[in-house]
């Protein structure tokens, strides 16, 4: 997502990227936050195009005012319902994944929405806003970890063999914050599998499709600080 702005800029484009994200908000406010979009379509409250469409035009122009040339970066959560675009669950062949949930089609999604913002736009522009659509699904299986993955990942098979030697069934290994720091705990697994919303909390400002700094605090552990959005601008001589 953080890379996607040298493209935006240079091409003029809103880069919207679907990411996981089919009944919470997790990956998605992550992205969006370290990311730096400038905007995000949640997965677990509906939206509808309108608003979704005045908020694209709203920072696509703010950031003509501060880098030059309009653009802007979104993402969007796979399991977005959006009011006013047609759904993006997989009807044909496999309707289906083997835990029984629809398959989605993200591609759909983003290739959908950016038809109907760029359509919008031309209706009210007279000339359509410009969009860059792409959908990371396998991309976001493999990533390399970082260092706290592996140091977190190593104690909590730690943890696991512990529990096993113990003999207590129906544990499970947990991270969980102490203060600033995350240590490794335990936890009843029937509590561990259990859907953990972001709209529980105030990480997203759903209103404005925006996360908030809350969310920030509550990540900084184990994702560190944010990084900054940089446009690499070439100097001509």
């Amino acid at each position: 997502v953080l890379n996607s702005f040298d493209m935006a800029w240079t091409h003029g484009r809103v880069v919207m990227i679907s990411v996981f994200g089919r009944t919470t908000d997790w990956v998605a406010a992550g992205a969006g936050a370290y990311g730096d979009a400038d905007m995000i379509v949640p997965g677990e409250k509906e939206t509808n195009l309108e608003d979704i469409y005045e908020k694209v035009q709203e920072v696509y122009f703010e950031n003509e005012k501060k880098h030059g040339k309009p653009h802007a970066v979104m993402v969007i959560a796979e399991g977005a319902a959006i009011d006013g675009i047609k759904s993006h669950v997989k009807t044909s062949e496999v309707h289906t994944d083997e835990f029984g949930h629809p398959k989605f089609e993200p591609n759909v999604l983003v290739s959908t929405l950016s038809d109907a913002i760029r359509s919008i736009s031309n209706e009210e522009l007279g000339e359509p806003i410009k969009t860059a659509p792409m959908s990371l699904t396998y991309q976001l299986r493999n990533g390399r970890p970082l260092k706290i993955d592996e140091e977190l990942g190593f104690r909590c098979g730690q943890k696991c063999v512990k529990l096993l030697g113990d003999g207590a069934a129906g544990k499970m290994a947990s991270i969980e914050k102490d203060g600033e720091k995350l240590k490794v705990g335990k936890t009843d697994l029937s509590e561990g599998v259990e859907i953990s919303r972001v709209s529980d909390t105030d990480y997203i400002n759903y209103e404005n499709m925006e996360v908030t700094e809350s969310f920030l605090d509550y990540a900084r552990p184990f994702l560190d600080e944010k990084p900054s959005r940089k446009v690499r601008l070439l100097k001509r001589s």
